[in-house]
């Protein structure tokens, strides 16, 4: 079925919260096979690089992200799971 001109928007405009921009910037970033700095996360959103202390430290935990640097460093364990890694930056349910 196709939209004709006068029907319902194909499409709404959402603004996300900080829980969903951190996800959708997880989402963008952990796909990249590069170091993320977190202050791309205000680059990008405008939000403080805090929002993602306590998921960054359960990925270090779980051994899906180095806990070595200030970056964000994508592990072979992480990229090997990266869909377990990206739902941890998303917001719960």
């Amino acid at each position: 079925m196709t939209a004709v001109a006068g029907d319902a928007p194909l499409a709404e405009r959402h603004r996300l919260g900080a829980d969903e921009a951190v996800g959708e910037f997880a989402l963008n970033a952990f796909r990249l096979r590069e170091p993320v700095p977190p202050e791309r996360l205000t680059e990008r959103t405008g939000l403080d690089p805090a929002h993602l202390r306590a998921p960054r430290e359960r990925a270090e935990t779980l051994g899906l992200l180095r806990p070595d640097t200030d970056d964000l460093v994508v592990t072979e364990r992480g990229r090997a799971f990266l869909n377990d890694l990206i739902d941890l930056f998303l917001p719960g349910d």
